[in-house]
């Protein structure tokens, strides 16, 4: 069913924010994610009904430039999903994060949807023209799954840098620990041809990192110093090379590819010598192309000789389009296979000390289960120890006793098998009674290794990933491609990484 807005919650009735400061620097947020959601949703939102099970929704106002944008944040409890499992975690290397209990959705839908009722829970993923939509598991880690804006996407208001500030923002403010992107976005018009690729090539980076998110993982076991190295492979073709060898082909695409080149290389004041060179230009040539008044470096070409060249923007994307898949097919096509594939880019936010205000402590937990009382078979599945820990908010009078009676609960609001958790103690402070003040002993912004046990006895919504990965390629977890398991080892593999010599056996290369 879908979500239903009461009328009693009418934009018209809601508070309104400025949409280019809300959840600026005055937006006051000092604790874990999951309680400065609670805090931003009872402060800044209005709540709607639904008769969807386990979905709660809130609704607040944003105004830009006279115009009402509304944004949506949906808290979905994972044990009434049907989805429990996050498979984006997987395919970000986050497979071993245990399952949180709830998940929230922040979404700005298209603009010629703001008035009409939000489609089911279960149908949000499969819808990908929201201007902004974005996964918070309670946890503090995320998944920004779609965003887009400028009229072509959908959006008469808004441009698709200023919905990724506001999410920025958001995530900032609401104390967020790790959010992932998977640049999809691909020029309309230049086929499949990645924006990602594009703006890799030309700047050396990839487009979010304006925001800070940095390569995190990629398929087949691409990592940073791989991916950096394709990233100089692809940017450091040399145009005159290109030429030489298109004029040796002599057919119609290699002429009109050579064309291409020396138009640009004529538009241009500075002389272009690489890929990198050329595809920067038009990228430029593109966002002016785009709207005319934007900021660019004009001094490095004439903008009125450009844009009168290229009479709409549909030219340029056709000379990107056309560029790189000519080019590609006898210069970038292994390079190209390796950055075109399921690349995500994470930010992360460190632990901000406020030691005058509050005291903040990591937590990991080491975990001491009784193979008597669990079993065996059921204690190789749980984990030993949690090192990716929590964050633990005290007052700045907290006792060490405070400190276990706030860990406990932590980890019981956040966790589905933690929900009978208990700390036993906490290492290195063990010696000292409960009612010894926290910051005598340990100072605020630094690490705390707990000592627990008692878990929930159930492997259901345990790990966000249920296969242990374990290719030749190097991959470690799930990325998105076409894996199967190994009858040997048991271990999931690529499929078009297993071993030919054994046909019609599932057998990875280690086993063969």
């Amino acid at each position: 069913m879908a979500l239903k807005i009461q009328e009693k919650n009418n934009k018209q009735n809601l508070k309104i924010y400025d949409f280019k400061n809300f959840s600026g620097p005055s937006f006051p947020i000092t604790y874990s994610f999951r309680q400065n959601i609670r805090s931003f949703i009872q402060e800044n939102a209005q709540e709607c009904c639904t008769d969807e099970e386990g979905v709660k929704i809130w609704i607040t106002c944003l105004e830009n430039n006279g115009v009402k944008i509304p944004l949506y944040t949906i808290e979905e409890s994972i044990q009434h999903s049907y989805k429990p499992y996050c498979r984006i975690c997987s395919y970000t290397g986050w497979s071993v994060h245990l399952v949180s209990k709830r998940r929230y959705r922040l979404i700005i839908p298209n603009s010629d949807k703001w008035d009409k009722q939000l489609p089911s829970v279960v149908d949000l993923d499969n819808d990908s023209t929201y201007l902004l939509h974005g996964v918070i598991h309670c946890n503090g880690f995320g998944h920004l799954l779609c965003i887009s804006g400028n009229q072509e996407k959908g959006s008469k208001h808004l441009c698709g840098y200023e919905v990724m500030d506001l999410w920025d923002r958001l995530c900032t403010n609401l104390g967020t620990r790790s959010i992932s992107v998977k640049d999809m976005s691909n020029i309309k018009g230049a086929g499949t041809m990645s924006l990602g690729l594009l703006y890799g090539v030309a700047n050396g980076q990839s487009r979010f990192a304006k925001w800070n998110y940095r390569f995190h993982n990629g398929a087949y076991g691409l990592d940073l110093k791989r991916f950096e190295a394709a990233i100089r492979t692809l940017g450091a073709i040399n145009l005159n090379e290109v030429v030489e060898n298109m004029a040796i082909k002599d057919n119609s695409d290699s002429r009109k590819i050579n064309v291409l080149i020396g138009k640009y290389r004529l538009w241009n004041r500075v002389n272009m010598i690489t890929l990198r060179d050329l595809l920067k230009f038009m990228i430029s040539l593109l966002k002016a192309a785009t709207d005319r008044h934007a900021n660019l470096e004009a001094s490095n070409y004439s903008l009125d000789r450009l844009l009168s060249a290229s009479e709409d923007v549909n030219s340029v994307r056709h000379d990107i389009a056309y560029l790189c898949e000519h080019v590609s097919r006898s210069y970038l096509k292994k390079p190209a296979f390796v950055i075109l594939r399921n690349n995500y880019f994470v930010k992360e936010w460190k632990i901000k000390d406020e030691g005058d205000k509050v005291l903040k402590f990591m937590c990991p937990v080491r975990l001491f289960l009784s193979p008597t009382y669990y079993g065996d078979r059921l204690i190789s599945k749980l984990p030993q120890s949690l090192e990716l820990g929590e964050l633990v908010v005290l007052p700045l009078n907290a006792t060490i006793g405070d400190l276990k009676v706030a860990a406990e609960n932590c980890y019981r609001d956040t966790y589905f098998v933690m929900g009978t958790f208990q700390v036993t103690g906490v290492e290195g402070l063990n010696h000292l009674e409960d009612g010894v003040l926290v910051r005598e002993h340990m100072k605020s912004g630094g690490q705390l290794w707990l000592q627990g046990t008692e878990i929930q006895h159930t492997v259901r919504f345990l790990y966000q990933g249920f296969q242990l990965v374990n290719c030749i390629c190097g991959a470690k977890a799930q990325d998105g491609q076409k894996m199967q398991e190994c009858d040997i080892c048991h271990y999931w593999m690529h499929r078009r990484c297993k071993s030919e010599k054994y046909r019609y056996l599932s057998i990875c290369k280690n086993c063969a």
